[in-house]
């Protein structure tokens, strides 16, 4: 029996004993009103009797009393009674209230159960939906993954196909190179043949031209003039015997990307044969040809802030400068050793640029001067400051330096060859500049870009910049007069400034179809090799080379 049936049983049980006892209340009633009724007799037979004897009286009035008195007691009792089983039926009403109130707390509860179990048969026949959809879909990825098989084995058949193609492109290729390597032996045996010719030529030119100038200097027929400029003829001739040629520049697209894994921004320092060394104000690092950058060095661990660095001629070193505190103090990185070395020379300037001198000496640059670094003896460097007046940007070349030097209404170029000092007032607006083979290219504000000869000290070229709305970062080549130009539209422009006309010496081309970066990062650095034979581009993470040999 569960609790329910038990606790009807209780319930039908005292229901049967409030029966009965409500049967003995209504005869403890009747039996009440007989003794009122008594009462009344009594009362009546003191009236009726009061002509009686007084003993018969006596005895007659405690009867009456006796019987009143046993009456009222069991009123009493009666009264006791009635007012426990009230208390009874009180309690009796609350348990039964309660047992109502579990009945329907138990009917809601059932109710409750019966909602629940026919959610979860609704749960389990959508249940049974998906199980069904689940299996349609198996069975669609069954067929697709069969599909994607068929197309796999298409694919390895291309692939197959794509690597007889490109086997037979590569020996197409070499058979091709090879044929142009004989052909190019033939173009240098020429080549060398035209140059004993164009030697022999010169000579024999010169010996005319002497002859010549004898003839006019005694004869007095040819004024000085035509002489000087025959005699700047005969220098140009000169010149164009030691230029070698740029042969990527002839190229349709020169550049080539090289594939980096990794994404962060850096700055080419110079390039180290055909891989480029580069820092990214943490570490330097070589990037190889093929984008490998195994080779690192870190900095981080170094006190103070990384300000500027520059590569040696002989690309074996880096010099670089960090701020700490107030000073500005210098640092060789070995690129063989891949080792840190501190020098024992600071400056408190501020530094802006660093570039060699020669193979032992460096110099740093500031606003109001620069400071030279002699590190032909790593243990015991030296240093010496100089001072000058705003200085808008400093080069050097074959062990001399130049520099711009801005005053409140002209600018100078500053020439400071060891102990001498050569300085030649500007009438143009210099912005940049960079050397080249015995020149220096001079950006102006006028967007015009100058030629400027060392041996002459005289503008010898000028190059109109407008349309090719050009950026300030030019590099050039130090074997070369040509000048690299990077500009704003993802454009290199380069420039041979030997040649007078702009048709001819004038070629440009665009890095657009290499770039992946959609926010279109504009060329930040653009730096040629010692030898002159490659230049490298930086535009963002990415990097590109253009070399004699792509």
């Amino acid at each position: 029996m569960n609790d329910n049936e038990i606790l009807k049983m209780l319930i039908s049980k005292r229901n049967e004993e409030n029966e009965m006892k409500i049967k003995h209340y209504y005869q403890l009633k009747e039996k009440n009103t007989m003794i009122e009724q008594l009462k009344k007799e009594v009362e009546e037979t003191k009236k009726y009797h009061v002509d009686l004897s007084p003993d018969t009286k006596e005895e007659r009035i405690k009867e009456l009393e006796e019987q009143t008195s046993k009456l009222q007691n069991t009123q009493d009792i009666i009264q006791k009674r009635n007012e426990e089983l009230e208390k009874e039926n009180t309690e009796m009403r609350r348990i039964i209230d309660e047992h109502n109130l579990k009945e329907e707390n138990t009917k809601s509860v059932i109710e409750e159960s019966i909602q629940k179990d026919k959610e979860i048969e609704e749960i389990k026949q959508k249940n049974k939906e998906i199980e069904g959809m689940i299996k349609e879909e198996k069975e669609k990825t069954k067929g697709m993954e069969e599909e994607i098989n068929k197309m796999k084995g298409i694919i390895e058949k291309k692939e197959i196909e794509e690597k007889t193609f490109k086997r037979m492109k590569e020996e197409t290729e070499k058979k091709i190179k090879e044929e142009v390597n004989q052909k190019e032996k033939r173009i240098n045996e020429l080549e060398r043949k035209i140059e004993l010719f164009q030697m022999e030529n010169i000579e024999l030119t010169q010996r005319r031209l002497k002859e010549k100038r004898e003839m006019i200097w005694m004869n007095q027929i040819i004024p000085k003039k035509e002489i000087k400029t025959i005699e700047k003829e005969e220098e140009n001739s000169k010149y164009e015997e030691e230029i070698t040629e740029v042969k990527f520049i002839q190229s349709i697209i020169p550049f080539k990307a090289i594939e980096r894994k990794e994404r962060e921004e850096i700055e080419i320092l110079g390039m180290k044969d055909m891989n480029l060394v580069v820092e990214n104000r943490k570490e330097f690092k070589i990037i190889e040809r093929n984008g490998e950058e195994n080779e690192r060095i870190s900095i981080e661990k170094l006190n103070g802030r990384y300000v500027c660095s520059c590569l040696s001629l002989e690309q074996k070193e880096i010099m670089f400068c960090m701020r700490e505190n107030n000073y500005s103090k210098f640092y060789f990185c070995n690129l063989n050793k891949k080792e840190i070395e501190s020098t024992n020379c600071s400056t408190p300037g501020r530094i802006i640029s660093c570039t060699p001198i020669d193979e032992h000496s460096y110099i740093f640059v500031e606003q109001n001067g620069y400071t030279i670094v002699n590190a032909y003896n790593k243990k015991a460097t030296s240093s010496i400051s100089y001072t000058a007046n705003n200085i808008i940007q400093l080069v050097t070349y074959n062990g001399t330096i130049y520099y711009i030097s801005q005053t409140s209404d002209s600018q100078k170029l500053v020439i400071v060859r060891g102990s001498n000092k050569t300085i030649i007032s500007l009438d143009k607006n210099v912005i940049s500049m960079d050397v080249g083979y015995q020149c220096l290219f001079l950006r102006t504000s006028s967007s015009s870009l100058y030629c400027f000869d060392l041996n002459t000290n005289q503008f010898v070229n000028e190059l109109s910049l407008t349309k090719f709305n050009s950026l300030d970062i030019i590099a050039t080549s130090h074997h070369h007069r040509v000048v690299a130009i990077g500009c704003d539209n993802d454009d290199i422009v380069f420039w041979n400034a030997f040649i007078m006309d702009t048709t001819k010496s004038v070629k440009q081309f665009t890095l657009d179809p290499l770039l992946i970066n959609s926010k279109r990062p504009k060329i930040t650095k653009i730096i040629w090799n010692e030898q002159g034979d490659a230049c490298s581009v930086s535009c963002g993470f990415q990097i590109f080379i253009a070399s004699n040999i792509n």
